[in-house]
């Protein structure tokens, strides 16, 4: 009777660690994309006011093209125009800032994705060391 006690003893201990194991990894999995998932946000925010900020400078192009064309006279070329030129360099710089952080989203992603394999390996090490 006791030898059957030990065993059940031993069977609650080893399941008990197991699911334990289990927890931590699941937390530590859910951190991982928390994580990824709070900093993208931050990135889609930058990208929704970076593509505002386009706008508004296309708007702001279009408005300058329009004056020149309605000043009367004959119509200039507006790239010649130093404010159309200006414009166009903002708009330039905005659409690089754009794709930085397209990029930036594109490397976190990979990072996760790197943790995720990480956290994975580590649990599944510890349970190929049984």
């Amino acid at each position: 009777m006791e030898d059957r006690s030990a065993q059940d003893r031993e069977f609650e201990e080893s399941s008990s660690s197991r699911l334990m194991k289990q927890i931590k990894e699941v937390c530590e999995l859910a951190g991982a994309k928390t994580e990824e998932y709070a900093r993208i946000s931050r990135k889609r925010l930058d990208v929704v006011s970076i593509g505002r900020d386009i706008h508004k400078e296309k708007a702001a192009l279009g408005g300058r093209i329009y004056d020149l064309a309605e000043a009367g006279g004959e119509l200039p070329d507006p790239l010649a125009d130093p404010q159309v030129l200006e414009a166009i360099g903002r708009i330039r710089d905005l659409e690089r800032s754009l794709q930085a952080c397209e990029e930036e989203i594109g490397r976190i992603r990979e990072a996760a994705r790197e943790r995720v394999a990480d956290v994975r390996r580590k649990y599944k090490e510890g349970d190929e060391d049984r």
